[in-house]
């Protein structure tokens, strides 16, 4: 009996490619979800380490945590638009967590015109002066 050699089966279609601006715009939704990452990582670190944090030191991570929510947001809207329609059914993963990201971003203390405003009134510095005065009373505005 002669052999014949294994014929390995094959598409008519090519494998499809995602397209150069799809790549583009994956890319871009990672770059967002893992500077949110890094950032938020660094916010727990920063309270993690023990040491005291000043009024100002607290208005600068809570931008931090805006900006984490800024670019989850971001991030979540482009692999959205990516998906499609589809990624809009209530059964997908991805509609829930675009959701659920959405819906905590407009929480007040995430809010990021809410913080740039409470940054810009000068809160902080009036918060140290508050910390610092002795027996309980205010110091003035």
């Amino acid at each position: 009996m002669s052999s014949s050699p294994t014929r390995t089966r094959c598409s008519a279609e090519p494998a499809r490619r995602p397209a150069a601006g799809a790549r583009q715009w994956l890319a871009a939704a990672t770059t967002l979800a893992q500077r949110a990452e890094r950032t938020m990582l660094a916010v727990a670190a920063e309270v993690d380490a023990g040491t005291d944090l000043t009024a100002r030191d607290g208005s600068r991570l809570h931008l931090n945590l805006t900006e984490v929510v800024g670019d989850r947001r971001a991030a979540l809207d482009r692999m959205l638009d990516l998906h499609g329609a589809s990624g809009l059914r209530t059964s997908s993963s991805l509609q829930r967590f675009w959701r659920d990201v959405s819906v905590a971003g407009r929480h007040p203390l995430l809010n990021p015109y809410l913080r740039v405003t409470t940054t810009g009134r000068g809160d902080h510095a009036r918060q140290e002066c508050q910390a610092g005065t002795s027996e309980g009373r205010r110091a003035p505005p």
